[in-house]
């Protein structure tokens, strides 16, 4: 393993992601062709104080300091995940009713 110099990455949680965007109905999309399940996505007119209108990650800070990059694409992430759920479901399925 490569040591790197310190990075300062407190407070700064958008320095990790994957390097093109996806909006929420693409990752949801994604994951209901995984789940073989249909979801249906509607909007609302009005904006919830809550909600982050945009959103993107920026990992350069990151790979300038310790050379990372993702080497995984956003489909071979929700594959090991969706891979991993169906291997634990009925374990999750305990834990979470």
């Amino acid at each position: 393993m490569t040591r790197h110099a310190s990075v300062d990455l407190k407070g700064s949680p958008d320095r990790f992601g994957y390097e093109c965007g996806v909006s929420l109905a693409e990752l949801t999309e994604a994951c209901a062709e995984r789940a073989g399940r249909r979801v249906d996505i509607t909007s609302q007119p009005d904006t919830n104080p809550v909600d982050i209108p945009y959103y993107v990650t920026d990992n350069s800070a990151v790979t300038t300091a310790t050379g990372w990059r993702p080497r995984l694409s956003m489909s071979d992430i929700l594959d090991d995940i969706f891979g991993w759920l169906r291997e634990h479901g009925r374990e999750l399925e305990a834990i979470l009713k």
